[in-house]
């Protein structure tokens, strides 16, 4: 009825079926999308390039530095004006040796965040495979249950409503096929409620705004 949320189902020959049925499984662009837009590898993106500008600046501290001056002056008294250039370089020796330990653990913690980075991806990325053959299993299972098993259920309840009528069926027989019936249609509510469900995990799996 109205409380069927439509973004998710349509109505066929009177029963809810699911709207969404092209889902494919992973592909690249899929898998492109989960690196690009995912919540959780953009944060450990930003980690790997705070480490990367962490040991960059170890690298800038470390490396020689050139300082170039250039001074004129007016004289007075009938002496002439000059000009002096001064040009120095320093060698950061006995700093560069202080910085080293820590210079290396910077390195060490771009190779350590550029590993977690990639664990998180390939970890997600196997997520996104289940969770998409997840749906794919949701949406087979639905077709069966609309296709086979509701509407067998349905004649077979109308069936025993008819032969009640008749006084060829017991009332038991009707309650039974009637139960079989609701539980039908109860799996049904619950392979599109898990769906969807599904369905929402793999959209913030990806960064994707789906049906809100």
């Amino acid at each position: 009825g109205d409380s069927v949320p439509s973004p998710l189902l349509v109505t066929r020959d009177g029963r809810p079926s699911l709207r969404v049925e092209d889902d494919s499984l992973v592909d690249d662009t899929q898998l492109a999308q989960l690196r690009r837009n995912s919540p959780i590898l953009q944060l450990e993106s930003a980690r790997v390039r705070r480490a990367e500008r962490n040991a960059r600046v170890f690298d800038v501290a470390a490396r020689p530095d050139f300082t170039v001056a250039l001074i004129s002056g007016i004289r007075f008294g009938g002496r002439e004006p000059f000009v002096t250039a001064l040009v120095r370089f320093s060698v950061p020796l006995w700093a560069g040796r202080n910085q080293s330990p820590a210079a290396r653990a910077a390195h060490l913690e771009v190779e350590a965040a550029r590993l977690r980075h990639e664990d998180v991806a390939a970890r997600l990325t196997a997520e996104l495979k289940a969770r998409l053959a997840d749906l794919a299993a949701f949406r087979e299972r639905t077709r069966q249950t609309l296709a086979q098993i509701l509407p067998i259920a349905e004649v077979a309840s109308l069936s025993a409503l008819q032969q009640y009528a008749v006084g060829a069926a017991e009332f038991t027989a009707v309650l039974d096929t009637q139960d079989n019936l609701f539980l039908s249609q109860l799996k049904l509510a619950r392979l599109i409620a898990d769906y969807g469900v599904t369905r929402a995990w793999v959209a913030a799996l990806v960064g994707e705004e789906w049906y809100t």
